[in-house]
């Protein structure tokens, strides 16, 4: 069986895309040929069955250098030397982070790795290297190792580097990233992202490269057990809301609207958020008087999650509302997908994700506060009528989204590109 190196900054976190990306590889692509050993921050190191994990610690680079200046920072929270109130302040640590946080403030964990990997490599221990990001700075060691050691590279970026959605730093940094990122990626032998719409982006940096759209995807096995349907009319949405970006707004107004005309019971109805972190939900929950029907939770194991995504009604997506990012696809509409309970999705743009709903007969995308009172009403009525809300999505087309294929679209791209430097 060849071995392949997997660079994942992220792994053991459980409620972190990127880390079940890197997980459902780890546990799935020696199915197909393929050993992994991943590459990941902290120091825990061990061996499965089915992969090897490697630990490596660091200092990350902007805390190292954010002391220097007798600034702490941590979790993107400032310590209370810091008066962020201050719009000097402010400008003073954007700046800094413009010029250190090259090409983020992960640097360094890179040069951590490199040791490690390039001892292995010398001694043949791997026969290619998959780089996945955040943090971009990992592809600076995939790039390193197939300079060095000439075996097949495919840079993972999971979210755009100089294009993505969230970029933080100014229009001059952002022309430096570019640069950046061309050079580092020239050398892959394949550049993968996880939705088509992306791949569309990344052709407009690196026309002439092999790039593939690779989703995300679930873990099977962690849907196996069954769960009872909740006795009321439950929604529940899963996962972080960005307020400006995701219309949570529309879907309390219905429901409270649809109280004051008595068209739904407030005994009959309820809606969970989970890890929303988003103190304006809070607020809107009590300006509407939602407060015994509406709950905005903290995040709870992933565990107890993917049994409260299996029991409820309904589940709810909030699409990204900007239709310059239909690719921008989130993680939490495939663990939908593998609960199997109808998806509401409430939001004022088609996406890739919302595509997916219709193709697979998953639920129903609503664009306008109309149809998503008559789609709401609509589910009301039958849950009142039979008890649930039943569930009519292709099941066979969605299993084709599991890890396992996942993984099995990788092993592809390793096994073609493996050829290529064995010729």
């Amino acid at each position: 069986m060849k071995k392949v190196a997997i660079v994942a900054y992220f792994f053991h976190e459980d409620n972190i895309v990127g880390s079940i990306r890197a997980r459902g590889l780890a546990k799935y692509l020696s199915e197909f040929g393929w050993r992994p050993t991943i590459i990941t921050r902290g120091d825990r190191s061990y061996r499965d069955d089915k992969f090897d994990v490697i630990g490596v610690d660091f200092t990350e680079f902007d805390r190292a250098l954010v002391k220097g200046f007798d600034l702490y920072v941590a979790e993107d929270v400032v310590s209370d030397k810091v008066d962020r109130t201050n719009n000097l302040v402010n400008l003073a640590i954007d700046l800094w982070n413009n010029v250190t946080q090259i090409p983020d403030a992960q640097r360094g964990w890179d040069r951590a790795c490199y040791s490690r990997i390039a001892k292995m490599c010398k001694d043949r221990e791997f026969d290619a290297v998959i780089t996945t990001s955040g943090p971009f700075s990992s592809h600076l060691l995939g790039a390193r190792v197939k300079r060095k050691f000439g075996i097949p590279w495919i840079a993972d970026l999971r979210d755009l580097w100089s294009q993505n959605h969230f970029y933080i730093y100014s229009k001059y940094r952002n022309k430096l990233d570019t640069m950046i990122e061309r050079k580092v990626l020239r050398d892959a032998d394949f550049i993968t992202s996880v939705s088509n719409d992306l791949v569309g982006k990344l052709h407009l940096i690196h026309e002439a490269k092999e790039i593939r759209a690779i989703k995300n995807g679930y873990d099977p096995q962690e849907f196996e057990d069954t769960k009872e349907l909740d006795l009321v009319f439950s929604l529940v949405y899963a996962g972080k809301i960005y307020e400006g970006n995701q219309d949570f707004v529309s879907i309390l107004e219905v429901i409270s609207d649809l109280l004051k005309r008595d068209r739904i019971s407030r005994d009959m109805i309820s809606l969970e958020f989970f890890g929303a972190d988003l103190p304006a939900l809070t607020k809107m929950i009590r300006d509407l008087d939602l407060g015994d029907i509406v709950k905005n939770n903290t995040r709870i194991p992933r565990k107890m999650m993917v049994k409260k995504l299996m029991g409820t009604q309904l589940l709810l997506l909030l699409p990204w509302n900007d239709p310059e990012q239909k690719g921008v696809i989130s993680g939490k509409i495939f663990d939908y997908l593998a609960a199997k309970r109808p998806i509401l999705s409430s939001g004022h743009y088609d996406d890739e994700a919302t595509d997916m709903i219709r193709e697979l007969n998953a639920g129903v995308h609503c664009k306008t506060r109309e149809e998503l009172e008559t789609a709401l009403l609509n589910r009301y009525d039958e849950f009142i009528t039979t008890g649930k809300v039943d569930y009519h999505g292709h099941v066979q087309q969605i299993e084709q989204l599991s890890h396992r294929k996942m993984a099995q679209s990788f092993a592809c791209l390793l096994d073609e590109s493996y050829k290529k430097h064995s010729r």
